[in-house]
């Protein structure tokens, strides 16, 4: 804990077009298979997308000690298990081999989701560390790669369970939480369902609770949390990030915050984004360089840029609010910058 009243400063990590069913697995699952005690997720007014923001020094310790943890202990096997476990009973509903019909069977698949997503916690951040096991590192990648096809897909089950089953929650499909869902069996209140409404205004996930936007800043200080301020520099009209794949590539910048802007990515154009995911692959193809704010040398963006030949520059931080729509860029993945032409 800081010292003398110091404030814990909170980063902004991810940027995420989530449902708040898929935050609540989120948190949840992190809480499970780490035990975190400060994160955030945070959305915008009007907007699907969600910024979750960590301790950057409570996650270095937890990540350390879990790489200890996997390198010393059977505690791979565990996780394996757990892992496959859960994705047993996850996989037919993902692809659509079984339907849920009810709201217990959605519970059902929500704890499920919960406890298999735990791992996946573990798997998706310990590859980045140089001190894990290759062998390890390498079985980690194998089960992701299995599975990551479905990662968009669980926020389907949630709003497509709404619009077929409750269609009058359709409108807040985004912004109820499973735990109201769940408890009230579907039947909410006039009054309920104007304060989850609400929330399509902006909302803060924090500590199992859902706060108003409005509310932030009065947690924060009673919290004694402080949220980090992004700096944008720029020198040169150059963007620094890390090198995913060697190749340099000038073209015209397309910006994709949301996954509705895919279908209007051209060829040959470079794609700047704040991550990518399975549903990006189609505009990777076609595009000359992929530029991304997050992610790390095992991330998305990473290894499909790798399997494609293309240049990319991962961690940037800032590309997509440096960079505009239609600006010229050489991306010069060999050196890990973009510079701005025109």
């Amino acid at each position: 804990m800081p010292q003398n009243n110091q404030s814990i400063i909170l980063t902004k990590t991810y940027s995420r077009e989530h449902t708040l069913s898929y935050c609540y697995v989120w948190y949840l699952s992190d809480k499970l298979a780490y035990n975190i005690q400060n994160v955030l997720f945070i959305r915008q007014a009007d907007s699907n997308r969600v910024n979750v923001w960590y301790d950057n020094q409570e996650i270095s310790a937890i990540i350390n000690g879990l790489i200890k943890k996997l390198n010393e202990t059977d505690y791979l096997q565990e996780l394996v298990k757990t892992f496959y476990d859960y994705w047993r009973l996850l996989e037919p509903v993902l692809s659509g081999k079984s339907q849920i019909s009810t709201l217990q069977d959605l519970e059902l698949y929500f704890n499920n989701l919960v406890h298999w997503w735990s791992v996946m916690a573990v798997i998706t951040v310990a590859p980045d560390s140089m001190d894990l096991k290759t062998e390890i590192k390498d079985k980690f990648l194998t089960m992701r790669k299995e599975t990551e096809i479905y990662t968009d897909k669980q926020d389907e089950i949630f709003q497509n369970y709404l619009k077929e089953y409750l269609p009058q929650l359709k409108e807040v499909a985004y912004v109820i939480s499973p735990i109201e869902l769940f408890k009230a069996s579907g039947n909410l209140s006039d009054t309920e369902l104007t304060l989850i409404k609400e929330r399509l205004h902006g909302y803060v996930l924090a500590h199992d609770q859902v706060i108003p936007l409005g509310e932030l800043n009065n947690f924060l200080r009673s919290n004694n949390l402080e949220l980090a301020t992004e700096k944008i520099e720029i020198k040169d009209n150059i963007i620094k990030g890390q090198i995913a794949f060697k190749g340099k590539a000038r073209g015209i910048v397309h910006i994709i915050l949301n996954k509705e802007e895919l279908k209007n990515f051209k060829d040959g154009e470079i794609l700047v984004t704040e991550m990518t995911s399975p549903e990006f692959v189609p505009a990777m193809k076609k595009s000359a360089a992929i530029v991304t704010n997050e992610g790390g040398i095992t991330c998305h963006a990473a290894i499909i840029s790798r399997e494609l030949g293309k240049p990319c520059i991962i961690g940037t931080k800032v590309a997509t609010k440096v960079l505009k729509d239609g600006d010229t860029v050489e991306v010069d993945a060999d050196k890990g910058v973009v510079k701005i032409l025109r």
